[in-house]
């Protein structure tokens, strides 16, 4: 509440329904570069093949374009209704989540089920910007740890901890602020490469 992030990026072992649920109500985008557990079934269309009002939390849609008979909400569960005929003539009828009954075809699927495959199909499409800005941070991560111990500092409480690691930021941005000076000089060219023209 006290920082202005609008874009995280992290791996897949910080994935969560909540962690999404909450990023979402604080306009946070979350950008994984990869997730863990396990995909929903890949021989099936994906949930996010199939429309939702995001208002009322209700499927208007089958991935066809079709409009269900009726469809809930309920107990974060998504349950859509389709008629007979219109799914046994389907031609994804073999891939589509779709469950045939006596009277109806019904497709049910959890909140969490949606919510995962929309984060695996944002991945899929995200994933060389993700990784790239991931990785941009990782190597300071690694210095900090290794050069000036941040994984291991020698004071307790929230205060204490945050004016030493200001500190060792501050140190490690010295660094390297001296790197880049050095490298600057060293592009300098010596007198020695200098030639002078005689008329």
């Amino acid at each position: 509440k006290n920082i202005d992030c609008k874009e995280l990026y992290t791996d897949g072992g910080y994935y969560s329904e909540e962690v999404v649920k909450k990023a979402k109500e604080n306009e946070i985008n979350i950008h994984y570069t990869d997730m863990t557990g396990r995909s929903s079934n890949s021989n099936k269309l994906s949930t996010t093949e199939f429309k939702i009002d995001e208002t009322s939390n209700l499927i208007i849609a089958c991935p066809k374009g079709v409009k269900p008979i009726r469809s809930a909400f309920k107990k974060n569960v998504f349950s859509a209704h389709f008629a007979l005929d219109t799914c046994s003539n389907c031609e994804l009828r073999d891939v589509c989540r779709i469950k045939f009954q006596k009277k109806s075809c019904v497709v049910r699927f959890e909140e969490k089920t949606l919510i995962a495959d929309q984060t695996r199909a944002s991945i899929k499409i995200e994933l060389k910007e993700n990784t790239s800005q991931r990785a941009a941070i990782e190597g300071t991560n690694s210095a900090l740890k290794r050069g000036h111990g941040a994984d291991n500092i020698k004071v307790r409480s929230l205060c204490k901890s945050k004016v030493v690691m200001g500190f060792k930021f501050t140190a490690h941005n010295f660094k390297k602020f001296a790197r880049y000076i050095t490298s600057q000089v060293e592009k300098i060219p010596s007198h020695s490469d200098y030639r002078i023209a005689m008329p």
